[in-house]
């Protein structure tokens, strides 16, 4: 068991040794929870990444796990190099937002999210498809979007809010992006 809390250098490794038992959680319980890396690869016991309601700032990439059970966090990936990813095993994670500048995520998987914020950077959606309620880049900070062959799909009143397009790039490649009856702002 570690007793100090993480910083933006540390990497929080769960595994086959981190749950002993059926339903035990990892619980953000303070506000903007700190590390570079998380990753639950091979966990047993089917934990919890509990968000409550709390926001966790990433330094690095993220990989979830089928074999657990996601509540909703609220991410901030402050990375400000490129190489950084994204592994959701399907769950849908709060809301999204990229700050770092410079840095660069790439989508190992599918998306669902609450919404996207791109501030700064490079998200990359890898061709793979994205469910969000809001797709917002409103800044004249530098930032891309890159999707290849991605659906990316903004649910019913949802919106497409990039009314700031200096410094924006899309690369839309052979995309498609559906908005079903909200704002294209």
């Amino acid at each position: 068991m570690h007793t100090q809390i993480p910083t933006s250098l540390d990497n929080v490794y769960f595994d086959a040794n981190s749950f002993d038992s059926t339903g035990q959680a990892v619980t953000l319980d303070s506000e903007n929870l700190v590390c570079n890396n998380i990753d639950f690869t091979g966990v047993t016991n089917s934990p919890n990444f509990n968000g409550n309601s709390k926001t966790l700032l990433l330094y690095g990439s993220i990989n979830l796990v089928s074999e657990m059970t996601v509540s909703t966090p609220n991410i901030n990936f402050e990375a400000t190099t490129t190489g950084q990813t994204l592994t959701t095993a399907g769950h849908a994670l709060g809301g999204l937002f990229f700050n770092g500048i410079g840095g660069e995520w790439t989508l190992q998987d599918p998306l669902t999210a609450s919404s996207i914020d791109l501030n700064y950077g490079t998200l990359n959606t890898n061709s793979h498809t994205v469910n969000v309620n809001s797709f917002n880049s409103n800044h004249f900070n530098v930032r891309a979007l890159t999707l290849g062959s991605s659906f990316f799909n903004i649910v019913a009143n949802g919106n497409w809010n990039v009314r700031a397009t200096t410094n924006f790039t899309l690369d839309a490649g052979t995309s498609t992006i559906n908005l079903t009856d909200g704002l294209f702002l």
